[in-house]
C-alpha cells in the first residue's frame, strides 16, 4: 500500500482503489487502521467482526483521531 500526504493506494485481490484529497488542509493525510469500531464510535451486539481488514483513513489538525466514514 502507497500513502502519501494526499493520495492513498489500497490493492486488494489484484484490484487498485486510488484516493485524492482535493480541498485539504496542512496536515490532511491518509493513514491504515484495523476495520474495527473507534472507542467514540457505536459497536452493537450481533456485528460481524472484520478479521483482517484494514481501513483507510485521513486524520488531519482538525481531527486528532482518525475518522472513518
Amino acid at each position: 500500500m502507497t500513502l502519501r500526504r494526499y493520495r492513498g493506494m489500497a490493492l486488494t485481490d489484484g484490484r487498485q482503489l486510488r484516493a485524492v484529497l482535493l480541498d485539504a488542509s496542512d496536515g490532511a493525510r491518509f493513514s491504515v487502521m484495523d476495520a474495527v469500531p473507534l472507542p467514540t464510535s457505536p459497536n452493537p451486539d450481533g456485528q460481524t467482526p472484520n478479521a483482517g481488514v484494514r481501513k483507510l483513513v485521513v486524520t488531519g489538525p482538525e481531527a486528532p483521531a482518525p475518522m472513518s466514514p
